[in-house]
């Protein structure tokens, strides 16, 4: 009788609540008793200009250890609100694949929120959930282009191994110092 024996190597993560674009964010709230695991990517306009969104890919889980892979992830996208500022802010948020695949989050039957980042800012920001596995589609194709807000990017390659690097820490387990 064969028997395997798998260990994951689980990442230590001391707290980090403002990590630089790209880099991974951690954080154990108290009063919640929840962790989050973060990254912040800042993909690059279409248009000429200032970048006009940052994506944000989240996620939460009790306590500070994430002992299994989570089945949705948390997305994020904000205008940013000095960027094209008399452009109403739209609730679209749109991955485009290379080879033509097309991810909508926003589409009716979806699950998501159009928001305002601050009680007296108009709306600007759209969350939605995504599968892990959508998520791990997205970071393995080699073209990705978004719409979001009303705004069209791309992420950057170093954005797109950024987002990897999220998707292995998650996957192997992550505690929160």
């Amino acid at each position: 009788m064969l028997v395997f024996c798998v260990m994951l190597i689980v990442t230590i993560l001391s707290p980090n609540p403002n990590p630089s674009l790209g880099q991974l964010g951690a954080y154990y709230f108290d009063t919640l008793n929840q962790s989050q695991v973060w990254i912040n990517l800042q993909p690059q306009g279409l248009e000429s200009g200032p970048d006009p969104i940052r994506l944000n890919v989240t996620v939460a889980f009790p306590g500070r250890m994430l002992e299994r892979v989570p089945d949705v992830i948390n997305v994020r996208a904000e205008s940013m609100s000095s960027v094209f500022p008399m452009r109403i802010r739209q609730p679209v948020l749109r991955f485009q694949l290379g080879g033509g695949t097309e991810m909508d989050l926003t589409a009716p039957g979806n699950g998501f929120q159009f928001i305002a980042k601050c009680p007296d800012c108009p709306l600007d920001t759209v969350t939605a959930r995504v599968r892990l596995d959508a998520l791990r589609q997205i970071v393995g194709s080699s073209t990705v282009s978004i719409d979001a807000l009303g705004f069209s990017a791309r992420l950057k390659p170093a954005d797109l191994q950024s987002l990897r690097k999220f998707l292995d820490v998650i996957g192997n387990g992550v505690r929160i110092r």
